[in-house]
């Protein structure tokens, strides 16, 4: 009976050195997610102040190749959109992640490159577009060609 009150006992004790071991792990994890709490309440402080003064919030986190693509982007640039009576006659508007402009056709412009970035991949698609479009009609005049149709 004294040798089940031993083992009972060593039994207990070693429970309670594992619940220790679990609580102090768990006061470590609590502490490393305060730290990184803080760190990230930091980073929406500055995001917000950068938003309300009106300047691109860049984290410190951001790579340096990643802030010299955004500083480019915001780099102003002169354009000159073909302007005709008929269907290109109206103004452009372009927008880049919730930032607009209008652009006038027909004139010299200072725009952000950004904004020149995206009419240029829209121009390139437009020719992607009507290259593919002059294949797929070629190819329907072949087969109905060959059919006799």
């Amino acid at each position: 009976m004294a040798k089940e009150v031993k083992n009972e006992a060593l039994e207990a004790s070693e429970k309670e050195a594992k619940v220790d071991a679990v609580k102090k792990e768990i006061e470590e994890l609590l502490a490393a997610a305060k730290e990184v709490a803080a760190g990230i309440i930091e980073d929406a402080k500055k995001e917000a102040e950068s938003i309300r003064k009106g300047i691109p919030a860049v984290s410190d986190a951001v790579s340096e190749d990643v802030k010299a693509a955004i500083a480019r982007g915001e780099e102003l640039v002169e354009v000159t959109l073909f302007r005709d009576n008929g269907k290109y006659s109206d103004d452009v508007y372009v927008s880049v992640n919730g930032e607009n402009c209008i652009i006038k056709r027909g004139e010299p412009v200072m725009i952000k490159r950004k904004f020149k970035e995206v009419l240029d991949n829209s121009a390139k698609q437009d020719r992607t577009a009507a290259d593919m479009q002059r294949e797929l009609s070629d190819e329907y005049k072949k087969k109905t060609e060959s059919l006799g149709i």
